[in-house]
């Protein structure tokens, strides 16, 4: 009896924890998508209009791509969706981290731009950031592939919940 209770308990924290997931996913993705569209026109009239270069087009990947996927990955959370099949759900997987990690590359890239346009004249710290920023996504990329093979098996989707989960059994 004592052991009912407690899966009931941890069924009820389950759920708990994935209606605040899901409130926070849509807190998150209003205030994205709030700031996207109050910069929008000064954007327009500054970057938009300049000259072609790699700070512009990682500027514009990670303004045009991150709110789509995370309006995509705020509505895979909802509960307004229809239950996925396992097949779709597995794929969203796979899609979802690496549209993430594109989107965060090109964000700290061009971050580390800045900070080598801003310290150009000290070449080791220009190399030392090149090297860090390289070594660090080359890292992190290593660490999601090995994550994916390696936890490809354990996630399953559970219908009632309507979300991902990774068994442990």
């Amino acid at each position: 009896m004592v052991a009912h209770i407690s899966s009931i308990a941890e069924l009820v924290h389950i759920v708990r924890s994935l209606f605040i997931s899901r409130m926070c996913s849509a807190v998150a993705i209003t205030l994205v998508m709030y700031d996207w569209i109050l910069v929008f026109r000064h954007e327009f009239e500054t970057i938009y209009q300049s000259r072609w270069s790699l700070p512009k087009a990682l500027l514009l990947y990670i303004r045009v791509f991150t709110p789509p996927c995370l309006m995509i990955t705020a509505f895979t959370l909802s509960d307004l969706r229809p239950a996925l099949n396992p097949q779709v759900s597995e794929a969203w997987v796979y899609i979802q981290s690496f549209g993430m990690l594109t989107c965060l590359f090109a964000a700290n890239g061009l971050l580390a731009l800045r900070l080598i346009a801003l310290y150009r004249r000290k070449k080791w710290l220009v190399w030392f950031i090149a090297a860090f920023y390289l070594s660090s996504y080359i890292a992190t990329f290593g660490l999601v592939v090995n994550s994916m093979i390696t936890y490809h098996s354990s996630i399953y989707y559970a219908a009632p919940l309507h979300s991902r989960h990774l068994s442990f059994s």
